[in-house]
C-alpha cells in the first residue's frame, strides 16, 4: 500500500515506484514504466527495448529535509519510422539530470534570490542555476508575447 501512495504523490505519469532506499541524507526512489515502450514519433509499441537501456538517476524535489533522487531505466529506440533516441517522459526533459518540476522550483527561488545563494542552498552548480533561470525567463517572455499577440488581434 505504501508504494502506491508514494506513486500517487509523485504524480509521474506512466510510471510507478518500485523501491525506496534511504541512505546518507538522501532518498532514492526506483521508478519503473507502466506498460510497453512507445516510439515518441510514430507510437509503435515495443515489448523489449530495441536498441539498449541504461540506468539514470535524476534529482527531484527534496522530501523531509533530504535530497530525493529517482532511479529509472532509460531505453534507446531505433524505430522503423526513422526515430533514433530515447523514450519520451513528460516529467523529464531530454538530457537533464533533474525533473521538470525541480527545474521550475529552482527558477522560483531564482526570482527571489541570487544565483549563488540558490546554488548553495540546493547544492548544485551556479552554472546550472543560471541556465535554469535563463530558460525560465525565456519561457515567461514567450508566454507573455503570445498573450500580447492574442489581445492585439
Amino acid at each position: 500500500m505504501g508504494l502506491e501512495l508514494i506513486t500517487e504523490f509523485l504524480g509521474l505519469s506512466g510510471c510507478f515506484v518500485k523501491d525506496i532506499i534511504i541512505c546518507e541524507g538522501k532518498i532514492i526512489l526506483t521508478v519503473e514504466s507502466e506498460g510497453f515502450l512507445l516510439c515518441p514519433q510514430c507510437g509503435q509499441v515495443y515489448i523489449e527495448a530495441p536498441k539498449d537501456s541504461r540506468i539514470q538517476e535524476v534529482e527531484d524535489l527534496s522530501v523531509f529535509g533530504r535530497r530525493c533522487f529517482l532511479r529509472l531505466w532509460k531505453y534507446r529506440i531505433e524505430c522503423d519510422c526513422g526515430y533514433r533516441g530515447t523514450e519520451h517522459l513528460e516529467w523529464l526533459d531530454r538530457y537533464q539530470r533533474f525533473t521538470v518540476r525541480y527545474g521550475k522550483w529552482i527558477y522560483a527561488f531564482c526570482k527571489r534570490m541570487t544565483g549563488i545563494d540558490v546554488s548553495r542552498i540546493f547544492g548544485i552548480s551556479k552554472h546550472t542555476v543560471y541556465r535554469l533561470d535563463r530558460e525560465g525567463i525565456e519561457e515567461e517572455l514567450s508566454v507573455q508575447k503570445e498573450m500580447f499577440l492574442r489581445e492585439s488581434v
